[in-house]
């Protein structure tokens, strides 16, 4: 089955993203454009993981998740990676009230213990939303439109109560995603 962990965004988040999204994508370089309903925050990214050790998943994440406390998210900013060179990825950002690094590490670990097919990532957490895969790279011109594209903050900053598990089936339209489980961050702030 494959898995990945994330913070949900709001629909009203995510309509608003697209709709910045689709103004850009009428004179964009060629992309895979992520579909609105697929827009969230990864902290994680697992791969296949065996269908017997989900709920060794579900139960460290849960317990993973005690004590934490929920953040203020607000997305905004924009990016690209790699940074200085041609676009293969662009995103936009998200700021938290929590640093999220922490969590992402857990979740990763959580990940290895599950035996997930995909190793964690070795860079330092970035709390990103990818809004499109550059298919070639986009030249450094195109990425910096994106960018100012996206300089005004999106949305109202919202609540991220909850870690989700979710599965990831891919389909000839792109991954679609089911979310597993939900985990409370119900702890003090």
């Amino acid at each position: 089955m494959r898995l990945f962990v994330a913070l949900e965004i709001p629909a009203a988040v995510r309509e608003e993203l697209d709709r910045r999204a689709e103004a850009f994508r009428r004179s964009a370089p060629p992309a895979r454009w992520v579909r609105p309903d697929g827009i969230h925050l990864t902290l994680a990214f697992y791969g296949e993981v065996a269908e017997d050790k989900v709920s060794l998943a579900t139960d460290l994440l849960r317990q993973a998740c005690v004590g934490r406390a929920p953040a203020i998210l607000a997305v905004r900013g924009a990016g690209w990676f790699p940074p200085g060179g041609s676009a293969r990825v662009v995103w936009v950002g998200v700021e938290s009230s929590r640093d999220l690094a922490p969590l992402a590490v857990d979740a990763a670990a959580i990940g290895l213990r599950a035996g997930a097919a995909a190793a964690p990532d070795e860079r330092p957490f970035h709390a990103h939303v990818t809004l499109a895969r550059c298919q070639p790279p986009w030249r450094r011109e195109a990425a910096e439109r994106f960018v100012e594209r996206f300089a005004v903050p999106v949305g109202e900053p919202f609540d991220a109560a909850a870690v989700t598990l979710f599965r990831s089936r891919l389909e000839r339209g792109g991954a679609r995603y089911e979310a597993i489980e939900r985990f409370p961050l119900a702890g003090a702030a």
